[in-house]
């Protein structure tokens, strides 16, 4: 849909970040209303448009999803968020610091992280906010890569896009929602 249409509102609407004024929001058959607000949150995995990391290590923001995840789930992760390279191209690897807002990381390394923070979590619910917005196109089909395994989820995943450009996440969709 076209800026303005109502895409993001949506996954707001969906998060409970903000509440419908008429009308209901069902996750798994059920009015978000009638969650407890914790409760909810526990379902849902967020990968936003505008990716936030903290200035800490780059373990320490993508363990923020599931902070008493195994270090073996933290790599899958990363593998699946095909982030693999860039950590290993890191001085101090996982222990390196990402600086304010995920300064010393390109555009396309701070998205990739927040994807495997949002796996990390391993939620039945993934959200994702125009995920490749400020990418170029090889890292593009990365996170698009990276999105359609992690939907995978054992099957009982699903995974909620807000996008532009519909060529590059179409093909792994089960439906399409055009928004006016």
């Amino acid at each position: 849909g076209l800026s303005g249409s109502g895409k993001s509102t949506c996954l707001r609407l969906v998060s409970r970040l903000c509440e419908a004024d008429t009308g209901h929001v069902y996750v798994g058959g059920h009015d978000v209303k009638a969650y407890p607000l914790d409760e909810l949150r526990t379902l849902l995995g967020v990968i936003p448009q505008e990716p936030w990391l903290a200035d800490d290590t780059l373990e320490w923001n993508i363990r923020m999803g599931q902070p008493s995840a195994s270090e073996s789930e933290v790599k899958a992760a990363i593998e699946l968020a095909a982030l693999s390279s860039s950590v290993q191209a890191m001085p101090k690897g996982l222990s390196s610091r990402v600086g304010e807002r995920g300064g010393r990381l390109s555009g396309g390394e701070k998205q990739r992280a927040v994807i495997a923070r949002a796996l990390l979590r391993d939620a039945p619910l993934l959200l994702a906010d125009e995920p490749t917005a400020s990418v170029d196109a090889l890292t593009e089909q990365a996170i698009v890569d990276a999105l359609r395994k992690g939907k995978a989820g054992g099957g009982r995943r699903t995974l909620l896009v807000v996008a532009h450009r519909l060529a590059a996440l179409c093909p792994s969709a089960d439906r399409v929602v055009v928004f006016k």
